[in-house]
């Protein structure tokens, strides 16, 4: 896919995401619409495992990092109590009326977190652990729908974003065209949210500085295995990875940053 292809796409997605973009500001996230989303993605990826090689690493490590924060929802957000164990804050949801079958859905999924964090031996199919997290996410939406405690409150966002990147080499043209996208794995080719063009040498400073402060992954085991194949397809490709920041502000700090290394590198 040539430069001129490339950057029509994007400003015809980047148009989309700019729409969606008012939309959140007219709908901010509750906290229980956001862990909602948490599970979601952890679902759409232990989906795309299914169709590639994988281990049972690359998904029992979803329901230990979804684990905590599951715990963490009910302790603070839902019941407001210090003090339980995860098995008791459960408990403590049939005095809110949650529905058995609900209470259940998290019991299931608090087994199998426990069972993945402490248990040496134990272990689950690819296709129960999404059945887990499928039945995890009805219950919050039951708990979400009912607006116990803060869940109605305005999600703060503190945790790390991720976007994925990639470039290609324009030989003609002396430059790296370098795109951002919003990462899915269930499509080959994901939305584009920003495109821009490097001096070619800037690239190996841009690498190693973002990946020298763990902010920049790079590789194709940081993103889809879809995408990945799809970009190398292309011609000149580079490289792919994944950044993570902090900041909500991502694409203009980054770019920012990166305008500034251009100038910098231009003018040494």
């Amino acid at each position: 896919m040539g430069g001129f292809t490339r950057v029509f796409l994007c400003t015809l997605l980047c148009s989309k995401a700019s729409n969606n973009h008012n939309y959140k500001k007219i709908h901010m996230r509750t906290r229980g619409e956001a862990l909602i989303n948490k599970v979601e993605d952890s679902i759409i990826k232990t989906q795309s495992l299914i169709s590639i090689s994988y281990t049972e690493d690359s998904y029992s490590e979803t329901i230990k990092a979804l684990g905590g924060e599951i715990e963490k929802f009910l302790k603070s957000d839902v019941l407001n109590l210090s003090n339980k164990s995860f098995y008791e804050l459960i408990e403590e949801l049939k005095n809110f009326g949650l529905s058995p079958i609900h209470i259940d859905y998290l019991h299931d999924f608090r087994l199998c977190y426990n069972g993945y964090k402490h248990a040496l031996n134990f272990s689950k199919t690819i296709f129960e652990v999404k059945t887990i997290l499928e039945k995890l996410k009805s219950s919050l939406e039951e708990i979400n729908s009912n607006n116990w405690g803060n869940v109605g409150q305005p999600y703060q966002n503190k945790s790390k974003r991720i976007v994925w990147f990639a470039g290609w080499d324009d030989y003609i043209g002396g430059i790296v065209e370098c795109d951002l996208f919003i990462p899915n794995y269930n499509i080959d080719m994901p939305i584009g949210i920003e495109h821009f063009n490097i001096d070619w040498k800037a690239w190996d400073i841009i690498i190693n500085k973002f990946t020298d402060s763990h902010e920049l992954l790079m590789g194709k085991e940081h993103v889809s295995e879809k995408a990945y194949e799809f970009w190398k397809s292309q011609s000149d490709f580079l490289g792919a990875g994944a950044f993570r920041v902090k900041s909500q502000n991502l694409l203009e700090r980054y770019l920012r940053i990166l305008q500034k290394m251009k100038m910098n590198l231009f003018h040494s």
